[in-house]
Formats: C-alpha cells, sequence, structure tokens
C-alpha cells in the first residue's frame, strides 16, 4: 500500500473472505501510508456496499445474481467481477467472462439496475477508482 500511495496507483486485495471489520482495517492501513480507501478494491467482495460496510473501500463483487441483487438494493458504488470459484463441491467451477454483460442486461431488464447505476458501476467507478478514462 505504501508503494501504492507513492506512485498514487490503486491496490487490489485478493483474499478469501471479507467482513466489515477486514474492510475498515484495510481502510487503515491505507490511510496510515497515505493512500484514500477510493484507491483500494477488495477483490471478491461480498455486496458490502454501504460505507458503514466497507469504510470507503471499493468491493469488487463477484457477479452472481444473487450478489448483485443484494448490492443493488443497498446502492451502486461497486464493480462486478468474475472469478474461478474455489469451492470443493464444485471442482472447476467459474464465471466465465460473459457472466458480468448477461448479469447486467438482466438485472437492467428486471428493473434492478437503472442508466445511473449501470454508468456507475461499469464507468464511473471504475475511471475514478483506476484512474483510467472509459469512452
Amino acid at each position: 500500500m505504501q508503494k501504492a500511495a507513492e506512485i498514487e496507483a490503486p491496490v487490489v486485495i485478493h483474499t478469501e473472505t471479507t467482513t466489515p471489520e477486514q474492510c475498515r482495517d484495510l481502510m487503515k492501513m491505507g490511510r496510515d501510508v497515505g493512500l484514500s480507501s477510493d484507491q483500494i478494491v477488495k477483490h471478491f467482495a461480498p455486496p458490502l456496499i454501504t460505507f458503514e460496510e466497507n469504510f470507503g473501500v471499493v468491493p469488487s463483487v463477484l457477479a452472481s445474481r444473487n450478489n448483485i441483487e443484494i448490492a443493488l438494493q443497498k446502492g451502486s458504488r461497486f464493480l462486478m467481477e468474475t472469478d474461478y470459484i474455489d469451492d470443493p463441491r464444485r471442482p472447476g467451477a467459474v464465471l466465465g467472462p460473459k457472466t458480468v454483460p448477461k448479469i447486467t442486461h438482466n438485472m437492467f431488464e428486471k428493473g434492478f439496475l437503472s442508466h445511473k447505476k449501470w454508468e456507475n458501476i461499469h464507468q464511473d467507478l471504475p475511471q475514478s477508482t483506476y484512474g483510467i478514462v472509459i469512452d
């Protein structure tokens, strides 16, 4: 985190589980070295969307239907991701790269996701977190 703060780059934390307490700890670690919590991305995060749950850390939520429905009920300050699913009961299970667009379109069609939330999740937040421009 210190190196990321020095070069003004975000960090992606990849751990198995996440709790609000862990998000608070990540935020404090970042703050201690001059890294803003909005530059800390928690990969493989559950739908901890509110500030009280994530302390400003950016959750990257696994794009399962249940996770995204819960996340959208709380807000739109989160990223969506796919990943290898490390579940001993489901060896070889993955969420493929088409999952995010499929979930996004499905949530939009069902009225769970507005155009504004869509833009926030897939354009505004990635731009501000990673310092990039998405056209």
